[in-house]
């Protein structure tokens, strides 16, 4: 396609500009298979014929962290600029809802326009299409709601938008009703109107300039410029229209769906991502930062910089959103994996080299080996790590006959909790193959901000020997600390908050209901309410944590004959972080479904507060009394999504108290009112089989093509990891989880 591009801009120079889509990945591909071609492309760019930037991929803005943004438009910039040029409005047409401080970030650029399509606000009237877009720190930015779309202009002269017309002549009147329609739409307002003459997949068209000049004629009263978006946006300031201002969110469906449900589509991707987004930008980058301090010369950044484009590639909106087909999201994996790999061997280098150039070392003998602790927050962190201990034997025999002492670096015993031991383990690095016997050691540790601790653990013989903690309690089906006791019973789980003085009756549940939707939105079945799983069992294990299995009794629905028994095991355990900790296991075997755990918050709260990108959003909850029966059948086709967008953590206040909840990658979470309680929901999988549906439920039209999507029924192994806390209500209460929730 970019072959047919510089074709064209080459053969016609009235063929005034193209532009690849907002982004400059496209400049990386296309010169990878044709590097011959680079000079060409530098003329192009430099001249502004051809488009390219600022960003380097077309990011959904929800689910890409605040700081992979940033890197995203660094990374654009700086690979546009190595091309001479690059676009200085930030395009983004087609993501699913726009964060509120992306005016903060743009301004960071340079920039200050921005052009979307999906997420007008509903508080905008209906012809106040381009606005003041402001941050929560008063960064502005010219923001361009694309009402009609990015793709109004797309095949002009032709019957549809979208498709192949080869071989079909260009039919002027297809050519003028589309344009007079565009016309109509927009004629209330004095100022230029945009046709975007491409789209999804859409070849450039080298009719354009005849076109041009027969519309023209055909339409004497309108000037037509067929220029970029830089020069649009440079018209729209110069032409004195009044432009109303806006804070906020962009997250409105009344003039394209907004498909919030591409926040639980394919949980197990998001959770890769974040453990490798979160690797990248929390761990591995400020561990190389401080090893400087150390004195370590090697450069890693090129390293880390292909990391960060592996990531950022797999951050494309459709990517990342799930709503691909199946091998498209195979690759997605695949890459996690390899920044997770490279980031891992990256951060395994640094260590080694700090080492060799001197930690500090009191001890010396016996190590059987050393934990680098490291805090990457700017605040400091007391909390448990369990250390993995392989302590090697003969493969034929196993010795009880010696003891472990964790020791911290000044040489001082640190106490520790043996919570599990096992045979037979293996450990291979490169070459060298050692057997043995894993010890998993509790230990506590105080890390200072941005800081660390070397742990030794050191091995000495002929002592007494180490043995696992038995708990004479274990029967009790209990366990507590300072601040939380966890007891179970047979048909609840209830939570005390000793420093509230607070009771909180069942407040953990599994909540299960079938899905008749696709990878874009949540299709709720009107015959088939919602079903709570029932505790099978309590048991509290030896590593002091509560187990407990629940057993969900699935109902037939469209798809199945026979009713489904899914069992989950959900393991509660007290940290040293003013929370409880919380590990989700189960198999899934329920197709076209939807899986949640809902917390009890012994309070009501009209609002929540969700960690987003630099900042914490309030969200008045859903309101199901407004109608939006209207949107349905016809485009736009959607509901109200009671659902919303979480990074971290949400959090709900009372009179008295506040409830949060944090997560590792699962972004969807709703308030449910149950009579006088509110209950944080977050989503654990959204189990659908196609792409797109119509008369999904919440939304009525189709949002893409009607593929077959089997992986996205997540039928696997899902482990998911929260955190449950309860904490007094104040004016700091959202700084104070911030640091408990990261």
């Amino acid at each position: 396609a970019v072959d047919d591009v510089l074709q064209v801009l080459k053969s016609d120079q009235r063929f005034c500009s193209f532009t690849l889509d907002g982004q400059a990945v496209l400049i990386e591909d296309y010169l990878e298979i044709r590097p011959e071609k680079e000079g060409e492309l530098r003329e192009l760019v430099e001249s502004g014929k051809l488009s390219v930037g600022p960003w380097y991929t077309l990011p959904d803005v929800f689910l890409s962290g605040g700081e992979s943004l940033i890197r995203n438009l660094q990374t654009g910039i700086k690979l546009s600029k190595r091309f001479g040029n690059y676009l200085k409005v930030g395009y983004v047409p087609d993501p699913f809802g726009h964060v509120s401080q992306m005016p903060q970030i743009l301004n960071g650029f340079g920039l200050n326009s921005y052009m979307f399509m999906r997420g007008k606000p509903e508080s905008l009237k209906e012809n106040e299409n381009v606005f003041k877009w402001k941050s929560k720190d008063g960064s502005q930015v010219l923001a361009v709601n694309l009402k009609n779309g990015y793709f109004l202009g797309s095949a002009l002269g032709h019957q549809d938008v979208f498709g192949r017309y080869d071989g079909h002549e260009i039919d002027d009147q297809l050519l003028f009703d589309r344009v007079s329609k565009h016309f109509d739409t927009t004629e209330k307002v004095n100022a230029p109107t945009l046709i975007c003459n491409g789209g999804d997949h859409m070849p450039a068209q080298a009719e354009l300039p005849d076109m041009i000049e027969r519309l023209k004629a055909k339409f004497p009263d309108y000037d037509f410029i067929h220029g970029d978006f830089s020069e649009y946006v440079d018209l729209l300031r110069s032409a004195g229209i009044k432009i109303p201002e806006y804070s906020g969110e962009l997250f409105g469906n009344k003039d394209h769906p907004i498909l919030a449900n591409v926040f639980s589509s394919r949980t197990y991707l998001k959770k890769l991502h974040h453990s490798a987004q979160s690797m990248l930008s929390r761990y591995l980058e400020p561990m190389v930062a401080l090893s400087k301090l150390f004195g370590v010369e090697k450069d890693y950044t090129p390293f880390i910089d292909r990391a960060w484009r592996m990531l950022l590639k797999c951050q494309a909106h459709d990517d990342i959103g799930g709503c691909s087909v199946d091998e498209v999201h195979e690759d997605n994996e695949v890459s996690f994996r390899k920044i997770l790999s490279l980031s891992q061997e990256i951060a395994k280098d640094v260590l080694e080299k700090c080492y060799k150039i001197g930690f500090e070392n009191v001890c010396q003998k016996n190590i059987v080996c050393r934990y680098f602790l490291f805090n990457p927050h700017p605040f400091s962190v007391s909390d448990e790590f369990q250390l993995n201990v392989l302590v090697e034997e003969d493969e034929l025999k196993v010795s009880d006959d010696f003891s472990l002492k964790v020791l911290d670096d000044q040489g001082k015993t640190i106490e520790f909790r043996l919570s599990e031991q096992s045979d037979g383990a293996v450990r291979n690095n490169f070459l060298e193959t050692t057997n043995g016997r894993i010890h998993r050691l509790d230990v506590q540790a105080f890390l200072p901000p941005l800081g660390y601790s070397v742990l030794s653990v050191v091995k000495e013989d002929n002592k007494t020997p180490i043995t696992q903690d038995e708990n004479t309690e274990k029967k009790l089906k209990t366990i507590e600390n300072d601040l939380y006791k966890v007891f179970g019973e047979s048909e609840s789980v209830n939570l005390y908050s000793k420093n509230m003085d607070l009771l909180i009756e069942n407040f953990i549940k599994i909540e299960y209901a079938p899905d008749r939707g696709d990878t874009y939105s949540f299709g709720p079945d009107p015959e088939i309410n919602k079903v709570f799983a029932r505790i099978n069992s309590v048991e509290k294990s030896d590593n002091n944590s509560l187990m407990v299995h629940f057993r969900l009794d699935v109902p037939k629905n469209k798809n199945t004959t026979n009713a489904t028994l899914l069992e989950i095991a959900v393991e509660i355990s007290l940290n040293h972080q003013k929370s409880v900790s919380l590990f989700i296991d189960y198999k899934n075997n329920t197709p076209d479904s939807r899986l949640r755990v809902r917390f009890s918050s012994a309070l009501f709260s009209d609002s929540s507060f969700a960690d987003g990108h630099f900042c914490i959003e309030k969200r008045v909850n859903s309101n199901e009394s407004v109608d939006y029966s209207p949107r349905v059948p016809e485009y736009p086709g959607e509901l109200n999504y009671p659902t919303n967008f979480q990074d971290d953590f949400v959090m709900l206040s009372g009179e008295a108290h506040s409830v949060w909840v944090a997560n590792k990658g699962l972004h969807e979470y709703e308030v449910c009112n149950d009579k006088d309680v509110s209950e944080i929901a977050v989503t654990l999988h959204r189990a659908v089989g196609k792409l797109s549906v119509n008369g999904g439920g919440i939304r009525s039209c189709h949002a893409g093509p009607g593929i077959d999507t089997p992986g996205a029924q997540c039928l696997r192994q899902m482990r998911h990891e929260l955190a449950f806390g309860v904490t007094e209500k104040s004016e700091t209460n959202t700084a104070d989880v911030t640091r408990l929730a990261k």
